[in-house]
């Protein structure tokens, strides 16, 4: 017998009599989930440089890509994956669901991901039965078709149903994982290589199967989630999203896995294709594992790490002695046979030695004897196991690159004067690490072009102070160190700065500064090098000389435009601007006037709006979760702004009032309420528990007409169903929202 499900739940409030139930149009998961091929090649040609053009691979029923308003249909499936195994939502309110006609072909455009949405939808549908639903379940259901992230071209399409649940049929035959390539999905290793929407995008929420591939990194090791080669060099990375193969608090309490090991063989990697919002958007798609047999490890490669050079500034009569440690691996089988340096100079012939073992420190030691000045040095190491199997350790980059030598090696340039910011900066390679890093001691020259007054000091993200010593390429560089060294030097100061050589974040920087030399004051600052915002745009990856020449420089972009107020999911203090060319992101750690957070009217901030102008915009250059984004520092760094809404008022103005419903909901640790004013007033927007208690004010001030949003961050609360509650003038609404950790 058919297991028993509530199909449809009518509610009538206050009023008594029959209501009729409305039609709605039946469309499978194909036609919603097939992209046009032309859409996706333009998409492989602008990769992540383009979010204006991000709904090129959306789904066709996608709500906001109609003039029309979003349209309620219903989908036929097979329950592939069913609820409370994706652990996107702590309340299994997730599952994937096939194409029932795919069975027999080869699965393309046959997949689709299903996620309730808010808290009464979600009711209905676990009192239809959808927590029972089971691995090969045929189901109708009633829904809308979405993407996540919103506004960014690497998205996710997710069916979030309203209802109409009914079991159709049970127990059918679930299809095999599709063996595929890692160059369906991505070619090359990352970042530089390029997402494969062509080939990619019709295996969205597909059961896959990879085999042959090399474990790289470590992506996440608080979340457990590594990144995998094949043979070839073309890289995907995996993604917790299940209760197993995780290591977060969501986990599965039978969960038995722990994260492989760098150069770690995977013999076979089974999951369904995803993408991930955040600083890891720009990985593209993600492979998934999701049940106990998914993940088959193979054979462990030895281990490689802790380079060091000796001295790290190399001169003339310098001998250069390199170290590493090599070692077999925790579980691997044999031993260390062969550690070889491999060296180039002047991109000559690659030469061996092989490195000798010192028991004193457990390292491998090889020696590159002295050159002449400016001589090009570039090595790599590769350690041999007593079978022959070798790992290679390229540099100190992040990820795959550290092993990839065609993103680089480690390099120095035989250096017979004093050491420039240009030397530290530059590199002949993609993978943007200095070739001095780690040196300790350096003493470099320059102006200080943003100090304390310009940048806050207590800013999230790039923080005081930098220096330039001209306007050509690779002139500039944060420093960082106590404010007791620092604080004392001012925009305009010629300055001998003394530090360490580190990569923060991907960012090269003069770190720990010991001294500070102040050689004179009121100097004329290096002028800013103009640039196209597209330079700088998504897809830009860290280490591609169109931006990389400039990090920690000051770049302007002329005649620019306002695109997005909030671009960046993980992190509100960031908005984004275009001269045409694509957008880069703006950061709002300088201290300036402008600003997208809505709250920042209260200390005097003018809040920007999409489609604002200004002739120029200017800042330093800095670099993030996989973005090269923009430090504008006091308002000189804007040029005139003009803004549609003063010639317009009423163009942007909402013409209701209203509470959206949170997104994420559920959500942990934070999410985003939006709403809309129709006309200023004293606003107030509060979070109450069940009891009615207040738990958080998060706006209590006068507001002017317009949109806004606000981040409620949970931290300090516990699991559970929360209200949010905005009133003014105009009137007042409550909505809830569903916390779970």
């Amino acid at each position: 017998m058919k297991r028993l499900l509530l199909v449809a739940l009518v509610l009538v409030l206050g009023v008594a009599g029959v209501v009729a139930q409305p039609k709605y149009r039946t469309v499978s998961i194909k036609q919603i989930q097939t992209v046009p091929l032309d859409s996706l090649k333009v998409c492989d040609q602008l990769q992540n440089t383009n979010q204006n053009r991000w709904s090129l691979q959306t789904s066709p029923l996608h709500f906001s890509t109609h003039a029309a308003a979003r349209e309620t249909v219903e989908v036929v499936g097979q329950v592939i994956v069913p609820p409370r195994v994706v652990s996107f939502t702590g309340g299994g309110n997730t599952l994937i669901l096939r194409d029932t006609a795919a069975n027999s072909g080869n699965g393309v455009w046959s997949n689709m991901f299903v996620r309730v949405g808010n808290l009464a939808d979600t009711v209905g549908l676990f009192n239809a039965g959808f927590l029972g639903l089971k691995s090969g379940d045929v189901i109708r259901l009633r829904g809308y078709v979405d993407e996540f992230p919103a506004n960014q071209i690497v998205s996710y399409t997710q069916f979030v149903p309203i209802g109409g649940l009914e079991l159709i049929d049970e127990g059918r035959p679930v299809a095999k994982p599709i063996p595929l390539d890692l160059s369906t999905f991505y070619q090359g290793t990352y970042p530089g290589g390029q997402i494969k929407w062509t080939t990619g995008e019709q295996y969205e929420s597909a059961y896959v199967e990879f085999t042959n591939l090399t474990v790289t990194s470590i992506v996440n090791s608080t979340n457990g989630t590594f990144s995998m080669v094949d043979a070839f060099g073309n890289e995907v990375a995996m993604l917790d999203a299940s209760k197993w193969f995780t290591l977060r608090a969501h986990r599965d309490p039978a969960s038995t896995y722990k994260a492989p090991l760098a150069f770690q063989k995977m013999d076979t990697i089974r999951g369904y294709i995803t993408t991930n919002s955040g600083g890891e958007t720009v990985r593209g798609y993600r492979i998934s594992p999701l049940f106990t047999g998914d993940v088959v490890y193979g054979k462990i490669l030895p281990g490689i790490s802790t380079h060091r050079r000796n001295n790290v500034v190399i001169g003339p009569t310098d001998t250069a002695r390199i170290s590493v440690k090599a070692f077999v691996q925790t579980g691997a089988v044999g031993k260390i046979g062969a550690v070889l340096l491999k060296k180039s100079l002047n991109n000559g012939p690659i030469t061996a030695d092989s490195m000798k073992y010192n028991a004193a420190d457990t390292t491998y030691i090889a020696n590159i004897l002295p050159q002449s000045a400016n001589t090009l040095v570039k090595y790599f190491v590769q350690a041999y196991d007593s079978s022959g199997s070798f790992s290679t350790y390229a540099s100190s980059a992040f990820g795959s690159a550290s092993s990839d030598t065609s993103k680089g090696t480690f390099f120095y340039t035989v250096l017979n004067r004093p050491i420039t910011i240009t030397d530290i900066q530059s590199t002949p390679f993609t993978n943007g690490r200095s070739g001095y890093l780690g040196a300790a001691g350096v003493t470099v020259n320059g102006i200080v072009t943003a100090d304390t007054g310009d940048v806050d000091l207590n800013a999230v993200g790039a923080v005081p102070w930098y220096i330039q010593s001209s306007n050509q390429p690779w002139s500039g560089m944060w420093i960082t160190g106590a404010d007791s060294v620092l604080k004392g030097i001012r925009r305009g100061d010629s300055v001998s700065v003394t530090g360490t050589v580190l990569e923060t974040n991907d960012v090269t920087v003069l770190g720990s500064v010991s001294a500070v030399s102040k050689l004179g004051s009121g100097k004329t600052l290096p002028s800013p090098v103009v640039r196209q915002t597209g330079n700088f745009s998504l897809g830009i990856s860290n280490g591609n000389p169109t931006a990389e020449q400039w990090e920690g420089m000051v770049v302007r972009f002329n005649n620019v435009t306002v695109t997005d107020v909030y671009p960046t999911f993980a992190d509100q203090r960031e908005y984004a601007i275009t001269d045409g060319s694509g957008d880069v992101l703006i950061r709002i750690d300088g201290k300036n006037m402008y600003s997208n957070i809505a709250a920042d009217t209260s200390v005097g901030k003018t809040i920007l709006k999409v489609s604002d102008k200004f002739s120029y915009v200017q800042g330093v250059v800095w670099f993030a979760f996989s973005r090269y984004k923009i430090v504008p520092r006091g308002n000189s760094d804007f040029g005139t702004r003009t803004t549609d809404i003063q010639e317009n008022p009423d163009l942007y103005r909402p013409s209701v009032f209203a509470l959206e419903q949170n997104y994420p909901n559920p959500f942990n640790p934070s999410t985003v309420i939006t709403y809309n004013l129709p006309v200023g007033g004293s606003v107030l927007l509060k979070v109450y528990n069940l009891l009615g208690q207040e738990v958080r004010a998060l706006v209590n001030q006068h507001q002017s007409a317009g949109h806004y949003s606000v981040r409620f961050d949970s931290q300090g609360l516990p699991t559970g169903i929360y209200l949010y509650r905005l009133s003014s003038g105009v009137g007042v609404q409550t909505k809830r929202m569903i916390l779970l950790k």
